[in-house]
């Protein structure tokens, strides 16, 4: 049957939660983030020998990661590890040390937002570092069901990269369409205002968001609120 969707007030004022937080949530609400840790300088090798070679190293506090070398993908030992230490972006924020994912065939950007005052938007692209640049995105509302999400994706112009375009293996579309369920699902009358999964990797197995940014309402810090 057809599924309600609620008109949603917008939030009085919101705060960015860090990626290793955001991470956190998402697993608990059983969608796949990549194992991880969070470091300093001085214990980074240290959390990759925990997390398990290869690793990808990140510093908090870069919205654009790629673009300002704050993130090294693909380390394989720990003098890899300290030279990316070395060589990355001074933080005072530390660093996420994650396994890399290395089953890889599209990335997808997987969004939810309270659009005020339509309801809970879904948005599914092309993911990566150029999604701004090819704009290849489409909107359902949530909820959703598995089958409006699989006709979602196929909307998108990057659809074939997915099904095994020009003999390269298929991607797991029933593993996607679970993750953005899942995602929607948690969100959708929560204190989440906006979660952008970009990318999410979605390889021959599975699917996995490997970058998290996720804006919350912020109902503790009066003083220091981001007003909208």
């Amino acid at each position: 049957g057809a599924v309600a969707h609620s008109p949603v007030p917008p939030p009085t004022s919101v705060r960015l939660l860090d990626e290793s937080s955001a991470k956190a949530r998402l697993r608990e609400q059983g969608v796949p983030v990549p194992e991880g840790r969070v470091a300093t300088a001085a214990t980074a090798t240290a959390a990759a020998a925990m997390v398990g070679y290869p690793v990808t190293l990140k510093t908090f506090g870069h919205a654009h990661k790629s673009e300002t070398g704050a993130v090294r993908v693909g380390l394989v030992d720990a003098a890899a590890v300290a030279d990316a230490v070395a060589s990355m972006p001074a933080t005072e924020h530390g660093y996420l040390v994650e396994a890399t994912v290395a089953d890889v065939v599209a990335e997808v950007l997987v969004a939810v937002r309270r659009d005020h005052p339509v309801g809970w938007l879904i948005t599914l692209g092309f993911g990566g570092t150029q999604t701004e640049l090819w704009g290849d995105v489409t909107h359902l509302l949530a909820p959703a069901s598995r089958a409006e999400v699989v006709a979602a994706l196929g909307r998108l112009r990057c659809a074939p990269l997915l099904s095994g375009f020009r003999g390269r293996p298929a991607a797991h579309i029933d593993a996607l369409a679970d993750l953005i369920v899942r995602l929607a699902d948690a969100v959708v009358g929560s204190d989440v205002v906006e979660v952008e999964l970009n990318p999410v990797l979605v390889g021959r197995l599975g699917a996995t968001a490997v970058d998290a940014l996720m804006i919350i309402e912020d109902t503790q810090h009066d003083d220091e609120e981001v007003s909208t």
